[in-house]
C-alpha cells in the first residue's frame, strides 16, 4: 500500500464529498453539529486503486440548550399558577423536549421547589400560597447525545390571587366511549368570598 483515501460526505451517495484525507490517522473538523456523517475509504499499492470500503456512519453531538428568556406565568389563580418555556437562542441542535421550573418566595435555590413537565412549553405550579409573591425561573432540556439540560433563565415572578376561588377537587373521568366521556368534579369549599358563576373545562390531546 503505497497511499491512502479518506472521505466525509454528508450523504450515503457520496455525491458531493465535502473533506479528503490522506493521512494514516486523520481528524475531521469544521463539522457541523447534531449531525449525520459518512465515511468511506480505499488504499493504492503500485498498480491502483481498490474499490471503496464499505460505509461508516457518524453522529456529531447535540449540545443542552441556552438559559430560556421571554417566559412568563400565566393563568394565575389563588394556589395555581402556569409556565410556559419562552424561548431559547440555541436549541443545542434539537428543538427542547422538555421543561422545568425552580419556584420560591425569594429569588433565590435555597429551599426552592421544582417541577418537571416532562414537556416543553408549560409547566403546572400548584399548591402554592394566595396573596403570596412567587419567584421562578425556567431551563429547558433536549434529547440526543451531549444534549440535555441548559442553563436557568433569569428570576422573574408573580403574586397568586386572593379575590378567586380555589380549584376544584375530585376530578375524575367515567363512562368512557369511542367519542365521548364523562367528567365529574367537587366544587372548592373556599371561595374566597365569592360566589361561583361559571366553570371552565379545558380539554387538549397534548398536556402542554
Amino acid at each position: 500500500v503505497t497511499s491512502r483515501e479518506v472521505q466525509v460526505s454528508a450523504d450515503a451517495t457520496f455525491a458531493t464529498v465535502l473533506q479528503t484525507k490522506t493521512a494514516a490517522a486523520d481528524t475531521f473538523t469544521g463539522l457541523s453539529r447534531a449531525k449525520t456523517y459518512y465515511i468511506r475509504q480505499r488504499v493504492r499499492n503500485a498498480v491502483g486503486w481498490s474499490n471503496y470500503s464499505a460505509t461508516t456512519t457518524v453522529s456529531t453531538t447535540y449540545d443542552p440548550p441556552s438559559a430560556p428568556t421571554g417566559y412568563a406565568a400565566y393563568d394565575i389563580a389563588s394556589t395555581s399558577a402556569r409556565v410556559n418555556g419562552g424561548s431559547v437562542a440555541d436549541n443545542g441542535g434539537r428543538a427542547p423536549s422538555n421543561q422545568r421550573v425552580q419556584y420560591n418566595t425569594t429569588a433565590s435555590d435555597v429551599g426552592a421547589l421544582l417541577v418537571t413537565s416532562g414537556y416543553w412549553n408549560g409547566a403546572d405550579l400548584s399548591g402554592v400560597t394566595e396573596d403570596t409573591t412567587y419567584y421562578f425561573r425556567v431551563a429547558a432540556s433536549n434529547s440526543g447525545t451531549g444534549g440535555g439540560w441548559g442553563a436557568y433563565g433569569d428570576w422573574k415572578s408573580f403574586k397568586t390571587r386572593v379575590d378567586v376561588p380555589h380549584a376544584p377537587t375530585g376530578v375524575a373521568v367515567s363512562a368512557i366511549t369511542d367519542f365521548t366521556a364523562l367528567v365529574s368534579w367537587t366544587l372548592p369549599a373556599d371561595l374566597n368570598g365569592s360566589e361561583l358563576q361559571s366553570i371552565k373545562l379545558r380539554i387538549s390531546t397534548s398536556p402542554s
